[in-house]
């Protein structure tokens, strides 16, 4: 990230923040196609040839319609949202078609990671991810050095990385899939397929507008040098939920496969484990956001980016867990609420977001962005009844993160504020004091 401010400038950087959001946005377009096929994938390992296959024209249709509803409403935003020169417009308008074309490919691409995340091949697709998103990040970047910091050149990296991503993801998505029956389209298969993924995939369009409204908020109300402010330590956050992303990625699958009663145990025990493993990470995060910010980026920058890095990093606390509810009912078969849950949401957060980008500004976004995180747990959560199961250790959890943030925010020297950190190994290690006590045994310990 300093790279790419050195080298194309906060505006364009924020701008190029957009183009990702919205191609990421549009991918919701997939119809739930994705979650829908590993959950019947894992459910029907017989049937998984069938259900690939009906999956994929579902996807190639969908992708297509997202493509050209891109088509027509990109020009607005750009033309009358975003505050932009005409220069950016006419850079961003020329890479339009691009765009369009990576829609469909983007959705696609969620599919085929369902049927392998169906089939429980994490190894393969994390590989096949990991390469992507390398060239996601980085093309753009190598671009600009070589040739210079020009939107369509960079824009054009990003759309050819998706495109290049179908081709090992597709075959190796073709092979967990095999053997595949002749082509035949079922209606049992397409209305299973439709009615699950439509809650999916209603879910999937509103939870981008409370995760990606904040910053086309910002970028509508202050410009992309503000997007730029803010996206730098929402980054740094939202990077703290890989662990919790992947552990309820491979814990999808295993829920679908389970009895009700074996999936709700399994939920409660890795909620527990997520509890103890964040807290700690993310307090200590907090409390060195400032220097690590004046390390990696710079002084003047981090001075106004630390303050949202804290409490953006609280809100990520909270989404990490969350995402154990939301796997949780998903697996369940309840996709209904998920979705009723995020649409009753939306409303509010949207009026919040607004009046705190008026009133309060960036920080504003902040308090809004993790103020929603932390309902949303608690919905999630309580709605599969995982919440009842960890209750204590969360609200644990929370005072923690929140006795550092009050500390971090008042000026309080880093050594006293490492005792709330002290405070979270100790609950940590409270939480996870029979697995201790296993690795410690295993590994030549006393047994008592």
């Amino acid at each position: 990230m300093p790279l790419y401010l050195r080298t194309i400038g906060e505006a364009r950087y924020g701008i190029l923040t957009i183009v990702w959001l919205l191609l990421g946005y549009f991918g919701a377009f997939e119809l739930g196609t994705s979650r829908a096929t590993a959950g019947f994938v894992a459910r029907h390992p017989e049937e998984r040839g069938r259900i690939f296959l009906h999956a994929l024209v579902l996807n190639l249709v969908a992708g297509v319609v997202g493509a050209g509803l891109l088509a027509v409403l990109f020009p607005l935003l750009v033309g009358h949202v975003f505050l932009l020169s005409p220069h950016e417009r006419r850079d961003l308008l020329e890479v339009l078609p691009l765009m369009a074309a990576a829609v469909p490919a983007t959705t696609l691409g969620f599919m085929l990671s369902g049927t392998l995340e169906g089939r429980e091949r994490f190894l393969l697709l994390n590989g096949i991810q990991l390469a992507t998103n390398v060239l996601l990040q980085t093309g753009p970047l190598v671009a600009a050095l070589l040739v210079g910091p020009h939107l369509v050149l960079m824009i054009t990296t990003v759309v050819v990385a998706r495109l290049l991503m179908l081709v090992p993801l597709g075959w190796a998505a073709l092979n967990a899939a095999r053997p595949l029956p002749r082509p035949r389209l079922e209606k049992l298969w397409m209305r299973r397929l439709l009615g699950y993924g439509g809650w999916v995939t209603l879910t999937g369009l509103v939870t981008p507008v409370m995760d990606f409204l904040d910053r086309f908020a910002i970028a509508t109300l202050l410009g992309p040098v503000a997007v730029t402010e803010y996206v730098v330590p929402f980054n740094l956050a939202a990077r703290t939920r890989v662990l919790p992303a992947s552990v309820t990625r491979a814990l999808f699958p295993r829920l679908s496969a389970l009895a009700p009663a074996d999936a709700h145990a399994l939920g409660a025990r890795t909620l527990r484990h997520l509890v103890a493993l964040l807290t700690p990470a993310l307090l200590l995060a907090l409390l060195l956001a400032e220097p690590f910010l004046r390390w990696w980026i710079g002084g003047s920058f981090a001075v106004r980016a630390a303050p949202l890095a804290r409490t953006l990093l609280v809100g990520a606390w909270a989404a990490g867990l969350a995402l154990v509810g939301y796997v949780a009912l998903q697996a369940a078969g309840r996709p209904s609420r998920v979705a009723w849950i995020r649409c009753g949401e939306a409303p509010f957060f949207l009026a919040a977001l607004w009046w705190a980008l008026v009133h309060v500004g960036l920080p504003g976004a902040a308090y809004t962005w993790a103020g929603w995180s932390l309902l949303d747990a608690t919905l999630l959560l309580g709605t599969s009844g995982l919440l009842r199961e960890v209750w204590p250790h969360a609200l644990a959890g929370l005072v923690l993160m929140i006795a550092g943030l009050a500390l971090a925010k008042g000026g309080v020297p880093l050594v006293a504020a490492l005792f709330p950190l002290a405070g979270a190994v100790a609950f940590a290690v409270v939480l996870e004091r029979d697995g201790l006590r296993a690795w410690w045994r295993r590994n030549g310990g006393p047994a008592s």
